[in-house]
């Protein structure tokens, strides 16, 4: 019945229109099928974007109190700015934010975990953290473990913003006899979200999760950091053992479905990352080294930190049993050439807001078919426009400007992404020009684009002119496919201000000039000194290694403990249930006799282990050392 009503209801007032619409409808799609298959393509890029939601502008305004400088969370702010279309409330409070990052930065204040506070106290706050490190150390020569752990864990809340206690926190986690992967993850982790790019933490989280099973994150994370740094020699080392252990069949990667399948495809994958990092490393010869255990990295310090060293500290790191550690690549991007020697780049590229300036640089160059290894110095970094300069001998190049674009404009940018270490040639990405009537203005250049691109990559017209270079994105993944660049014209004048010689105006307008612009790029890294541990001489002996207090020689079954968990059915420390049926009668007289069947629950000793709850590893035959250690 009701459905008889609903139907009276349509042939109402409103009745002829849905009718209408629905009969339109019918024409439409019969007319679409009847043409042929409909060519379904992706919407093209907005000129504009969509206004910037409240809870994107919150994360946004919560993220900024996690910058570590008043400095970069200005830079942040110009760049959310120039790519968001805002509201009136979300401008007024990004202003809000810009008058409070600009009074910070007025006073000289610096971040103390949450709070910004005077040099000064911050300077008291770092020599109080080392003495509380120190205090760790000795009460671990001491054989006072649990006050050695307390100490670390109470300087981390003296000085927050420091790396060297959760580093330390996490490689004494990471120890033979002391290990805990879960707890050495955290803090390897902590130090990540301070330093997103700390690579040698980056190496040791991958360890510490492959050795709890995690595969699959242990992955992730070595195959982002060999993306950034293909260089990095102890990686490097770490994916190609995997791969050799895989082959000797000592290392499984289980599958609830499928084990087989899964275990050749996560197999593959190790070895196609292992196979790549070693035709991009220049230094793969000394990377890959048979007879090694797992290499961990030693610690990158912050700024803060060195300049309030701990006078009582051992500056002598030991680091025999491992490739040379006297730098680490930390930091990477692009760099254009403009002129004979010397290349533009993005601050992010050879400076660190925690590390402070790459104290050596690195620079991969076309040389033909090859690519060649350069070294550099830092000439000059602007923390005002994002910008870096750069010395190198043995470079050739110029560039050609062009003038700043209009919206609309189809752009493309040119980058020397990791891949460019293996076959020297650029990764070109196609974008578009976005102008915002709310910062018309702005020296920066905001574009869309499409692949990957890095720090410090050019943006070009259609001919080969210089329009602008990539910033190095403060706005931390909030702008999705939206980015800015330092306009030409910001650009020429930060030159001119380095007294860098540029090809005049006639010869940018000139065919020749046109033909000439073809960019020279190579890629940049930048190389930061390392601090040792501490932790081999302050460690019992026996729980010492001999060679490197970086190289791991456990085995790989047992985790240097020798033996490993009974894996009999029923085997629980040693101790099998043992279950037996019997049947019970029961007289009941003139009811007759009742059967009724019981169970006897009792424990036996476990045949396979003898009721120790473990064997000896089948592996290392009980030495903790793994076999192929020399």
């Amino acid at each position: 019945m009701s459905h008889i009503r609903q139907s009276r209801a349509c042939t109402g007032r409103g009745g002829t229109a849905a009718l209408f619409l629905v009969l339109v409808g019918y024409l439409f799609f019969a007319n679409l099928f009847h043409r042929g298959p409909l060519d379904v393509q992706a919407a093209p890029p907005r000129d504009v974007p969509g206004e910037a939601t409240a809870a994107q502008v919150d994360e946004f305004i919560r993220r900024l109190n996690t910058l570590p400088s008043p400095e970069a969370a200005l830079l942040s702010i110009s760049e959310f700015e120039s790519v968001s279309a805002l509201s009136a409330t979300a401008q007024k409070r990004l202003n809000a934010q810009k008058e409070r990052y600009s009074q910070i930065h007025k006073e000289d204040k610096v971040r103390l975990g949450t709070e910004w506070v005077n040099p000064t106290e911050l300077r008291a706050a770092v020599v109080s953290y080392n003495e509380e490190i120190d205090r760790a150390f000795s009460k671990l020569q001491k054989r006072d473990g649990k006050g050695f752990l307390t100490s670390l864990r109470k300087a981390t809340t003296i000085y927050p913003n420091g790396f060297r206690a959760r580093f330390i926190l996490g490689m004494a986690y990471s120890a033979r006899g002391n290990l805990n992967p879960l707890e050495a993850e955290k803090h390897f982790q902590s130090v990540l979200e301070r330093s997103p790019t700390n690579l040698p933490a980056m190496n040791n989280l991958a360890l510490t999760q492959f050795r709890v099973g995690n595969y699959g994150e242990a992955f992730g994370t070595w195959k982002r950091l060999l993306d950034i740094a293909p260089d990095f020699p102890d990686a490097v080392h770490n994916v190609t053992r995997i791969v050799r252990e895989v082959e000797a069949q000592r290392v499984v990667f289980p599958d609830s479905t499928s084990k087989k399948k899964n275990q050749r495809s996560r197999a593959n994958l190790f070895r196609d990352l292992a196979d790549s990092s070693l035709a991009r490393s220049s230094n793969s010869s000394t990377a890959v080294r048979p007879g090694v255990g797992w290499l961990y990295s030693p610690m990158l310090i912050t700024v803060s930190e060195k300049q309030s060293a701990s006078t009582t500290s051992d500056p002598s790191p030991q680091l025999s049993g491992t490739t040379d550690h006297d730098a680490i690549v930390g930091t990477t991007g692009t760099g254009l050439v403009v002129a004979p020697n010397v290349i533009l780049t993005a601050r992010s590229t050879v400076f660190d807001d925690y590390l402070g300036p790459a104290s050596e640089v690195r620079l991969y160059v076309p040389r033909g078919a090859k690519v060649e290894m350069l070294t550099g110095k830092v000439r000059s970094i602007s923390d005002a426009d994002d910008l870096a300069l750069i010395d190198v001998v043995g470079v050739e190049g110029s560039v050609v400007s062009g003038t700043d674009p209009k919206a609309g404009a189809e752009i493309q940018i040119v980058s020397a992404n990791p891949e460019f270490c293996l076959k020297g040639e650029p990764t070109i990405s196609k974008g578009k020009v976005q102008r915002l009537a709310a910062t018309p203005n702005s020296a920066l250049l905001a574009f869309q684009f499409r692949d990957s691109i890095s720090p410090g990559s050019p943006v070009l017209d259609a001919d080969g002119r210089l329009l602008g270079l990539c910033t190095s994105a403060y706005a931390a993944g909030m702008t999705g496919d939206r980015r800015t660049a330092i306009s030409v014209g910001t650009l020429m004048q930060r030159l001119t201000t380095w007294d860098v010689a540029l090809p005049g105006a006639d010869a940018a307008n000139s065919p020749a000039g046109r033909a000439a612009a073809t960019p020279t790029i190579t890629r940049v890294a930048g190389v930061f000194s390392v601090d040792p541990i501490r932790l081999q001489e302050s460690m019992p002996a026996e729980l010492r290694n001999e060679r490197s207090e970086l190289e791991d020689q456990s085995c790989l079954r047992c985790n240097g403990l020798g033996f490993v968990q009974c894996q009999a059915p029923g085997c629980a420390q040693g101790g099998v249930t043992v279950t037996e049926w019997y049947n019970k009668t029961t007289d009941l007289g003139v009811y007759g006799k009742m059967t009724q069947a019981n169970t006897k629950v009792s424990k036996a000793i476990c045949r396979t282990c003898n009721g120790d709850g473990q064997l000896t590893c089948p592996i290392c035959g009980g030495r903790r050392i793994h076999p192929d250690i020399k």
